[in-house]
């Protein structure tokens, strides 16, 4: 999640403009970002060689939950990104950053599949 948590904090940091969709995609992806965040800390707040089942299997799937919600925070950001462009297109040439932002949330995205494929592709409803 570390990989994905830096690519797309650059990413992130490249949104300067003004604008109603941007200021959407920033807050979508501040909300993956913290997510992103808190899944590292969760990682780490327990020791996996000693602590018992019943606890790693509450720390899995609270990091399942994360994993997913930050992916979805993640494309909803990614959506309104792209519909800001889609809406520029007719009128002025894409911004200077867009073609770093497309690596940099390529990146973060390649890195969240990669390392979470199943946390994201499903999710497990809690039934009680």
């Amino acid at each position: 999640m570390q990989a994905t948590y830096c690519a797309l904090k650059v990413g992130y940091d490249k949104l300067e403009i003004d604008h109603s969709l941007i200021a959407e995609s920033k807050e979508y992806l501040s909300l993956a970002l913290n997510l992103a965040q808190s899944y590292h800390v969760l990682k780490n707040s327990i020791f996996w060689k000693t602590a018992r089942p019943s606890i790693k299997r509450r720390v899995k799937q609270q990091l399942n939950i994360l994993a997913f919600d930050c992916c979805t925070n993640f494309l909803a950001g990614c959506d309104c990104i792209n519909a800001y462009v889609e809406k520029m297109n007719g009128i002025a040439i894409p911004p200077i950053w867009w073609n770093d932002a497309i690596v940099d949330f390529t990146l973060a995205y390649d890195a969240l599949i990669r390392e979470h494929e199943s946390e994201v592709t499903s999710k497990q409803l809690s039934l009680w």
